[in-house]
């Protein structure tokens, strides 16, 4: 049985059907996930929470830091993928005009990969088109993983930019004043009275 206690008259107050069949099932939710919380306990929005505090607590550097060591983990992870891609589809990624070799084939895809997550451009490395492949629908993946890989860019280069500028806000809304603790007061020539005229002693 649910009562509520009323502090005035000392005494229990019977809660309402309603309310009482209310609690009851808000009772009996919680008990029922309370394992399920305990066993899938990761909350990836809590994460990312803990995560922006924490880059307001930091420094500039560890900040900086921090942000280098993402965008290297996302762009060695797409240049893993285009390895791959790579040796089961050579002519889906173009180095210099020639298909994809097993030749320095991380370092070539790694310069696709940070060139397709920063969004500057392709330049001698490219995945392959129509007038490089004669079979451009099996570039599917190719063109798939790049396209994802750009969208994650420009996420990543906004959340960043976010970042640093509430940083830089929240430095510029303190106010430079400086504090001292001891405090002198001279009286002697020149000080004014209360009337506004100045007095010589």
């Amino acid at each position: 049985r649910l009562e509520a206690f009323d502090a005035k008259v000392h005494g229990p107050i019977s809660i309402s059907r309603a309310l009482r069949r209310r609690l009851n099932s808000t009772h009996e939710d919680s008990v029922r996930f309370e394992p399920v919380q305990k066993v899938y306990g990761f909350r990836p929005n809590m994460t990312v929470v803990r995560y922006l505090n924490w880059t307001f607590r930091t420094s500039f550097l560890m900040v900086s830091l921090s942000a280098c060591a993402a965008h290297f983990a996302i762009t060695m992870a797409f240049a893993a993928a285009f390895v791959v891609i790579g040796y089961h589809k050579p002519d889906c990624i173009q180095v210099a005009g020639q298909p994809f070799s097993s030749d320095g084939a991380f370092l070539d895809a790694y310069a696709l990969s940070w060139t397709t997550f920063s969004t500057v451009g392709y330049g001698a490395i490219f995945p392959g088109i129509s007038t490089a492949t004669s079979d451009i629908l099996s570039c599917t993946g190719i063109t798939i993983m790049t396209t994802l890989e750009s969208f994650l860019g420009i996420l990543f280069s906004s959340f960043w930019a976010a970042i640093f500028y509430a940083k830089v806000g929240r430095v510029a809304s303190f106010a430079p004043v400086q504090f001292c603790d001891p405090l002198v007061i001279r009286y002697g020539v020149g000080v004014m009275t209360a009337d506004g005229e100045s007095s010589d002693e």
